[in-house]
């Protein structure tokens, strides 16, 4: 594009109060969020392995990660492995089963995480 290569559009550019500033013909105003462990289908998987739910504001920002931010494709592994782990049962559900953590120290060290 023209205005990238002559510098125009991004040499407009700033970064005021986490936004992205651009002034020119017209003003304009990008909010944008950084890269954050939020955004790796990794933790939410972990998390639904593990048995952990959050709530509020936490539940809100990981919605927010999975539907805005992950790619397609992570975002459909993620929604596979969650589907497994509520049909098969999560690791925390597995270790409270009777007879599998005879000394409770599984149980203790997820309900620490929790």
């Amino acid at each position: 594009r023209d205005d990238v290569e002559d510098g125009g559009f991004w040499s407009r550019a700033s970064i005021s109060n986490g936004s992205l500033v651009a002034s020119g013909e017209q003003a304009v105003t990008v909010r944008v969020k950084g890269p954050s462990a939020g955004q790796s289908a990794m933790f939410f998987m972990l998390d639904a392995l593990l048995g952990v739910a959050h709530a509020g504001d936490m539940a809100a920002f990981q919605t927010e990660m999975r539907t805005l931010y992950l790619p397609t494709k992570h975002r459909q592994l993620v929604h596979d492995f969650v589907s497994a782990v509520a049909t098969h049962g999560s690791l925390a559900a597995y270790v409270q089963r009777p007879g599998c953590d005879t000394s409770g120290r599984i149980a203790a060290v997820l309900s620490e995480c929790r």
